[in-house]
C-alpha cells in the first residue's frame, strides 16, 4: 500500500501514518507457535519501559546505549531508567555506533551524522557527502576492522523515490558515498571475516549483500534473500526488515518493524529460528557481550499519533542450553 507521508512528520511519523492507513491484517500481531511459524520468546523480560521509541541498542564494554527516536536523545540505561546523556532538538536519532572518540548518533530527521563523547559532549557534526550533497537520511552503522564505518542513507520513510545510499567514513574521519540506489537501506552489518556487507532494503522487504574491498569500496551488489520467501506469510503477516546484527559464526539477527518477532537466519540464507514478541514493531536488536541473551526494542502505536516503548530481554535461541 501506497501512503502519502510528509517529510515534515519525521520517520516514527511517517511509520505510524502508514500503520493507521493499513488495515488490521497488515501488521502482524503475536502468534502462537505453529500459528505462523513463531515462537513465543521464553523468559521474556521487560527491562524498561521509560523510553518512547526506542531505537539502537549497543553495549559499550557492559553498558547499554541506545537511542530516544521521539525524544530525541542519545540514553543510557542504569537499571531501568533511561539517563539522558545527549538531546539535539530536530534529530530524530535511529542508531549510534562505538567509535574512538565516543559515539557517533545517525539523526535521521536532521540527516546528520553527530560525534559525542560517551558523557554527551558534542565532538563533530557532519551533514554533506564528499561532493557537497547533503546526506540522505543517516539511519544505522556497521563497524569494519580498519576504523571505518558504513553508515545507511535510507532516504525519505516511503516507498518511493529509491533513493537510498551507503556512506563509508574511513579511519581518518572522511565519508565518501559506496552505493546508490537502494531501496530504503536500513540495517546493516559485515560479515565476521569483514569481506560482505548485509544490508536490509526495507520497503523491498529483503536483504542484499556487497563484497567489500580493503579500501571500503563495494561491489557485486546482489539479493541474499526476499523475507517473503523466508518467513510465515500466515494472517496476512508482513515483515519490515530493520536492525541487522550478527554472531561470530555469521547468523544473522533480524529486527521488524512490521512483524512482530526478531529472526535468526543463517549464513546460508535458511531460517533458523522466529521469535515472537509483544510490542508490534521491534525495529532493533543487540546481542549481549557474552552472546547469552538478545536486547530488543519495541514500541506500541497510541491513539494520539505517538508512541510507547518497551526494551526485552530473551534468551538467545542460538546459544547452548
Amino acid at each position: 500500500m501506497r501512503v502519502k507521508m510528509p517529510r515534515a512528520i519525521g520517520w516514527l511519523g511517517a511509520l505510524l501514518a502508514l500503520a493507521s492507513a493499513c488495515p488490521l491484517a497488515c501488521f502482524a500481531l503475536r502468534a502462537s507457535e505453529g500459528e505462523a511459524g513463531g515462537a513465543r520468546a521464553a523468559g521474556l523480560e521487560v527491562i524498561s519501559r521509560d523510553v518512547r521509541s526506542p531505537e539502537g541498542p549497543i553495549f559499550v564494554d557492559s553498558t547499554l546505549y541506545l537511542v530516544d527516536y521521539a525524544a530525541h536523545n542519545v540514553v543510557r540505561l542504569e537499571q531501568a531508567s533511561a539517563k539522558v546523556i545527549w538531546h539535539r532538538d530536530g534529530c530524530g536519532p535511529t542508531g549510534r555506533a562505538r567509535v574512538p572518540e565516543g559515539l557517533l548518533v545517525a539523526c535521521f530527521d536532521g540527516r546528520q551524522v553527530v560525534a559525542i563523547s560517551l558523557d554527551g559532549k558534542a565532538l563533530a557534526t557532519v551533514d554533506r557527502d564528499e561532493n557537497g550533497q547533503r546526506l540522505r537520511e543517516p539511519n544505522d552503522f556497521a563497524l569494519d576492522a580498519r576504523g571505518g564505518v558504513y553508515i545507511s542513507g535510507t532516504g525519505p520513510w516511503q516507498p518511493r523515490p529509491i533513493v537510498g545510499k551507503i556512506y563509508y567514513r574511513s579511519a581518518d574521519r572522511k565519508l565518501r558515498t559506496v552505493a546508490s540506489d537502494l531501496h530504503s537501506p536500513n540495517g546493516l552489518v559485515l560479515s565476521p571475516d569483514g569481506k560482505l556487507l548485509y544490508v536490509a532494503e526495507s520497503f523491498a522487504s529483503r536483504i542484499v549483500l556487497f563484497d567489500v574491498a580493503p579500501d571500503g569500496s563495494l561491489s557485486g551488489r546482489r539479493e541474499f534473500l526476499k523475507l517473503s520467501e523466508v518467513l510465515p506469510l500466515a494472517g496476512g503477516r508482513t515483515y519490515t526488515p530493520d536492525g541487522l546484527r550478527i554472531d561470530r559464526s555469521g547468523n544473522l539477527f533480524v529486527g521488524f518493524w512490521d512483524g512482530a518477532c526478531f529472526a535468526v537466519i543463517g549464513p546460508d540464507g535458511k531460517l533458523l529460528r522466529q521469535v515472537d514478541l509483544p510490542a508490534p514493531h521491534d525495529p532493533n536488536l543487540a546481542i549481549t557481550p557474552d552472546g547469552a541473551s538478545v536486547i530488543l526494542t519495541g514500541v506500541f502505536d497510541l491513539p494520539d499519533n505517538g508512541s510507547r516503548g518497551e526494551l526485552y530481554r530473551v534468551a538467545n535461541p542460538l546459544a547452548p542450553k
